[in-house]
C-alpha cells in the first residue's frame, strides 16, 4: 500500500521491488494506491494515472510506478497533468485514452472509497506491507520489512 508523492514509498519501491521481482513467478504481489491527498497535492492524481495507464496500457504499469518514484522531486515542480500527458506520449499510450479515465469522476470516487477502505482497516500510513497476512509498516529504513519480504520469498 502506498502513495507516490511520499518520499518514503519510494525509497521502500526502491529497495523491495528489485527483491520481489526476482520471485514474481512465485508469489502474488500486488500495489494498493493509498494516497494521502490531504497532505499530498498530486498523490491522488498520480493514483489515478496509474489507474488509467493499467487499464489502457497495463505493461506499461511499472514503468509508470517505477517513473513517479525516480522522479518525485521533479513531478513537485510542474502540473500533474502535464507530466502524465509527457509519460504516456514518450511511451506511446494514448494520451485521449488516458485522460478520459485519468479525468473520470467516477473512477476518482472509487479511488477516494478505496482510500477510505483502508482507512477503516487500520492501513492508514503508507507505505504497508501485507505479507502472508501480516500488517506491517515500513518504518524509517525498513529494515524489518526487508526482513519479512526476504523470508517470506525464500532469501537470507
Amino acid at each position: 500500500v502506498s502513495d507516490f508523492e511520499c518520499p518514503t514509498c519510494g525509497r521502500a519501491h526502491k529497495v523491495v521491488e528489485p527483491i520481489v521481482e526476482k520471485h514474481l513467478k512465485n508469489v502474488d504481489y500486488y500495489r494498493v494506491d493509498l494516497p494521502l491527498f490531504e497532505m499530498h497535492k498530486w498523490a491522488l492524481d498520480a493514483a489515478m494515472g496509474a489507474h488509467a495507464i493499467q487499464r489502457v496500457a497495463p505493461k506499461k504499469y511499472w514503468d509508470y510506478v517505477n517513473f513517479v518514484y525516480s522522479n518525485q522531486d521533479s513531478i513537485e515542480k510542474m502540473s500533474f497533468d502535464t507530466v502524465l500527458k509527457n509519460f504516456s506520449e514518450d511511451n506511446d499510450i494514448s494520451w485521449p485514452a488516458i485522460e478520459k479515465l485519468y479525468k473520470a469522476p467516477a473512477d476518482r470516487t472509487a479511488l477516494v472509497d478505496q482510500v477510505s477502505r483502508l482507512i477503516d482497516l487500520g492501513i492508514n500510513s503508507p507505505p504497508t506491507y501485507i505479507i502472508n497476512g501480516q500488517i506491517m509498516g515500513y518504518g524509517p529504513e525498513g529494515k524489518f520489512t526487508v526482513a519479512a519480504v526476504k523470508k517470506a520469498l525464500g532469501e537470507k
